[in-house]
């Protein structure tokens, strides 16, 4: 049987607070085979201001490489989670999966909004990254179309 666990971790988290070791324990306790966490899952969320800030986006990507280490540390066969990284002079939000210690890009975010606490489109730029262009058959009564 396939376990799979989905987290919806709080605002602003750091592998350094002291809720970091509960959670840990909680999903260490649960020992799923696929780990799913809410998106961008560590440090501030970015999308709150619309103004960006190289500073934040930095402080953002930091959050995150210290989040990989930990998730790292959390020793499951597979996590399925979202990170920061730099797409020019904006972000991108690159979903990965880790695997043995491994990350391995999947796709990138493509759509932004842009509302009061969402201001994503300030900050982050999509691209193809992970998108493959897939051919459609159609089936119509036993004929191919």
């Amino acid at each position: 049987m396939l376990r799979i666990a989905f987290v919806e971790w709080p605002e602003a988290l750091s592998t350094s607070d002291y809720q970091w070791g509960a959670l840990k324990d909680s999903v260490t306790a649960a020992s799923p085979d696929i780990l799913l966490t809410n998106e961008l899952p560590f440090g501030s969320w970015l999308s709150d201001t619309d103004v960006f800030s190289e500073d934040e986006a930095n402080a953002s990507l930091h959050a995150h490489e210290k989040g990989l280490e930990g998730l790292i540390d959390l020793s499951l066969p597979a996590i399925i989670s979202t990170r920061p990284v730099w797409n020019g002079k904006r972000l991108a939000n690159e979903a990965f999966v880790l695997e043995n210690g491994a990350v391995r890009p999947l796709h990138r975010k493509q759509y932004f909004p842009n509302e009061p606490g969402w201001f994503e489109s300030k900050w982050y730029s999509g691209d193809r990254s992970g998108f493959e262009v897939a051919e459609v058959l159609r089936i119509k009564v036993g004929t191919l179309v």
